[in-house]
């Protein structure tokens, strides 16, 4: 069956003075807002309850988790019934690690990942690199969990698509930009990115924005299918006029022209976009991709005395 669901983001600039309180109690009041969507998971920023406090101080407020801020959020996750990105600055021993902890229906800790890529400013006041990209099984699919300035190391989010990602939720102290609808293009998974800043973004699996926090509203929302796909127009797009005519408005076939290629997502429950694609031998664009770099590799094996490629 189709699965859709909502997922929503919050843009957060902290309380007012910048206390630890304050800010979870900015974070509680944009949770109550955000849920009036009843959405399935909602992302905070990163480290939002220590907003606008100094980055040398953070290793004196961090916490164990659970702790009071997975708690607290814990909370508001289960009077709602949703599944929240809890970012915390979190304490191990003597270590102290940058963490996006998923937080379940039933406010309880579902997974922990720790950041990998901390910046250097981060190390310099004590904060350690966490050591792998995890992916975590929820109850309507795989979810990532990347923080800040792992938008720039490729890598995590090849990882992430490895680990079977369908949503990376990337929590961050700055908006991301281009290299975000790179990533989701790329891989072909929502983004969702939660700031403080202003433009908080939701990402299609084309990399286009499908909702954004503004000047107006604090939290964005967005209906996501998971069982969307993307195919590219070559040896596909004939089959658009016989698709149409037999679904009608029950499929979602959008041309994205300049990318030579075209989403479809099932709006019946009784059929899947696995069913249309093989009623219509649609093949995905990751698939075709698959299939030229085997062709072209094939045709790469040079016969005997057929030059390749020399040194200059």
């Amino acid at each position: 069956m189709p699965r859709k669901i909502t997922v929503a983001t919050v843009s957060l600039r902290g309380g007012s003075p910048p206390t630890v309180e304050a800010n979870l109690a900015a974070a509680e009041r944009r949770l109550a807002h955000a849920a009036a969507v009843r959405p399935d998971i909602v992302c905070l920023p990163e480290v939002f309850s220590l907003l606008g406090i100094p980055a040398q101080d953070w290793p004196k407020a961090a916490e164990p988790v659970p702790g009071p801020t997975t708690e607290r959020i814990g909370a508001v996750a289960r009077r709602f019934g949703m599944y929240v990105v809890c970012p915390v600055m979190e304490r191990q021993g003597d270590r102290v690690l940058n963490a996006g902890v998923l937080l379940d229906r039933q406010g309880q800790v579902a997974g922990v990942y720790h950041k990998v890529h901390p910046t250097l400013h981060e190390m310099e006041v004590g904060v350690t690199p966490g050591t792998c990209t995890r992916v975590f099984t929820t109850d309507f699919g795989k979810v990532a969990i990347l923080i800040c300035f792992d938008a720039m190391f490729p890598a995590r989010w090849q990882e992430a698509k490895s680990l079977g990602a369908e949503i990376v939720f990337w929590a961050s102290a700055y908006e991301g930009g281009l290299p975000l609808q790179a990533r989701a293009c790329d891989y072909e998974y929502y983004v969702v990115a939660a700031t403080p800043l202003r433009y908080c973004q939701i990402l299609d699996i084309t990399g286009y924005p499908l909702a954004s926090t503004g000047y107006y509203t604090d939290v964005a929302w967005a209906r996501l299918d998971l069982e969307k796909r993307l195919f590219s127009t070559d040896c596909n797009m004939a089959q658009y006029p016989a698709i149409v005519a037999k679904y009608g408005q029950r499929v979602t076939f959008n041309v994205l022209s300049p990318e030579g290629a075209f989403t479809l997502e099932s709006n019946d429950p009784a059929v899947t976009v696995a069913d249309i694609a093989r009623e219509f031998k649609l093949e995905t664009q990751q698939d075709y991709f698959a299939r030229s770099t085997a062709r072209q590799d094939a045709a790469r094996r040079a016969p005997a005395g057929r030059p390749g490629c020399a040194a200059p």
